[in-house]
């Protein structure tokens, strides 16, 4: 499935569950490989506000803020992610 095809199902699933981080999580992955970036740190923070223990959320959020030329902050949550799952 093509990534604008996913993130408009996404978007249609957060619009319909919006405390479900595992939508917020996916929705932000999918913007994140579409070059969303802004779109893409707002999904992932939300998933992560919903549920904090989610380090795949920490791991892509670390990509976003490494190409928006956050390199301080990406290793923060890169740090995150691995504290929360050891083996990222």
């Amino acid at each position: 499935m093509r990534a604008l095809e996913r993130s408009r199902e996404l978007e249609k699933s957060v619009s319909l569950d919006p405390k479900s981080a595992l939508f917020h999580r996916e929705l932000g992955l999918v913007l994140l490989k579409l070059g969303e970036l802004t779109a893409s740190k707002k999904e992932l923070k939300q998933a992560l506000s919903i549920d904090p223990k989610q380090p795949r959320a920490y791991f892509w959020r670390d990509e976003v803020y490494e190409l928006q030329g956050q390199p301080e902050t990406a290793i923060q949550d890169l740090q995150a992610a691995v504290a929360k799952d050891p083996p990222w």
